[in-house]
C-alpha cells in the first residue's frame, strides 16, 4: 500500500515536470518568432544576412544568423591614401568618407574616391561643345573654354585640401587651398578657397547641387565663370562674357517729362 501511494506521488510529480516543460517550450517558440520577426523586420537591405529553418513542433521557425559586413577598406587602400592625402584633419580613408558621406547622405566607394584624389584637377578640357547646355551661336564662339567638370572629384574635398583650376586660355594653373565647406538649405553644398600670391589672397568659390556646377573665381589674372549642367559646361573669363559693344550706344537719355517747362 505505501509503494502504491509513492508510484501515485512519482507519476503525478513526472506529469506536471512534462505540463511545465511543454508549456515553457510552447513561449520560448512564441518568442522566438517575436525576435525573428523584429530582427528581419529592423534591418535594412544592405545588411548581409543567412537565414536557416529549424524544426520545432512541426512549425518551421526563421533563425537569424548576423554576419558581421566585411569592410570595404583594407590596408592596402589605406597606404594608397596615405600617398595622396597630406590633410591631418582626415588622416585615414574611412576618415574622409565618413565626412562626405555625413555631409551629402551617400555610401561612397573607396576606389572611386582614390581615383578621383589622385587627379588634382577640377576639371579637364572639352573638345566639343557640351551637349548638356544649350548655346547660341555667339556664346559657342565669344571665348568660354569648354569643360568636364569632375563632380566626385569636387565632393571628395574638406577644408585643408587642395586644388588645381587649369585655365587653358590663360595657359596656367590656379592652386586653390579648400578653406570651408558648407551644405546649402536646399541641400547644395558650397567650397571656398583661396589663391595666394605674393601674400595676397584671392577667394574661389564652388558651389555644386545634384546637377548644376557653378564656380566664381578671383585670381591674380582676372575673375572667372564656369557653369556645368551634368558634368560638362564652360569656364570663361567675365571680361569676355560681358563685353560690350562698342557700336552701340549705352547712354540713357531721360524722358520728355523731365525737360523743363517752357515759360510763357
Amino acid at each position: 500500500m505505501r509503494f502504491l501511494k509513492v508510484k501515485i506521488i512519482l507519476g503525478f510529480l513526472f506529469f506536471t515536470l512534462l505540463l511545465i516543460v511543454a508549456l515553457n517550450w510552447k513561449f520560448a517558440t512564441q518568442e522566438l518568432h517575436a525576435i525573428s520577426d523584429f530582427t528581419v523586420s529592423n534591418f535594412s537591405e544592405r545588411d548581409q544576412l543567412s537565414f536557416t529553418e529549424t524544426k520545432v513542433s512541426d512549425v518551421s521557425v526563421p533563425v537569424v544568423i548576423t554576419q558581421p559586413k566585411a569592410s570595404k577598406i583594407n590596408s592596402q587602400l589605406e597606404r594608397r591614401y596615405k600617398t595622396l592625402s597630406d590633410n591631418d584633419n582626415y588622416p585615414t580613408l574611412e576618415s574622409r568618407l565618413q565626412a562626405m558621406s555625413e555631409r551629402t547622405h551617400k555610401t561612397y566607394e573607396p576606389e572611386a574616391v582614390l581615383d578621383a584624389m589622385a587627379d588634382r584637377n577640377a576639371w579637364n578640357q572639352l573638345v566639343n561643345p557640351p551637349k548638356t547646355m544649350p548655346l547660341t551661336e555667339i556664346e559657342l564662339h565669344d571665348g568660354r573654354e569648354f569643360v568636364a567638370v569632375d563632380r566626385l572629384k569636387i565632393e571628395t574635398l574638406l577644408p585643408g585640401d587642395s586644388l588645381s583650376l587649369p585655365v587653358v586660355q590663360r595657359h596656367t594653373t590656379f592652386e586653390i587651398n579648400i578653406v570651408s565647406v558648407d551644405k546649402n538649405p536646399n541641400g547644395s553644398i558650397t567650397w571656398q578657397g583661396e589663391i595666394k600670391r605674393n601674400d595676397e589672397s584671392y577667394f574661389v568659390e564652388i558651389t555644386q547641387s545634384e546637377n548644376i556646377t557653378l564656380a566664381g573665381i578671383s585670381t591674380p589674372d582676372g575673375n572667372f565663370a564656369l557653369q556645368a549642367n551634368g558634368g560638362e559646361g564652360w569656364l570663361a573669363a567675365t571680361d569676355t562674357l560681358f563685353k560690350r559693344n562698342q557700336h552701340v550706344s549705352d547712354a540713357v537719355t531721360p524722358p520728355d517729362f523731365m525737360s523743363p517747362p517752357v515759360s510763357q
